[in-house]
């Protein structure tokens, strides 16, 4: 297998082309995105973690699961 060539003709090793960080964005954007989706079922299901996620009485439990989701996505 030879390694590919730019138009100078100078060779770039395959070792050198790093994508970890694209990776890691999407990587925290599913984990953000699968938290609220489990937040938001645990407070459907149980009426206990409803009433717990509510923060702030005008908004009521949205905004627990966003804050809690937040904190997940962050975290990662």
């Amino acid at each position: 297998m030879s390694i590919p060539q730019n138009l100078f003709g100078a060779r770039k090793a395959a070792d050198s082309i790093t994508n970890g960080l694209g990776v890691a964005v999407i990587l925290t954007a599913g984990i953000g995105s699968a938290a609220v989706g489990i937040v938001s079922l645990a407070a459907e299901v149980s009426v206990a973690i409803h009433d717990l996620l509510n923060f702030y009485n005008p908004v009521g439990p949205l905004s627990g699961k966003t804050t809690v989701a937040i904190v997940i996505w962050l975290l990662a």
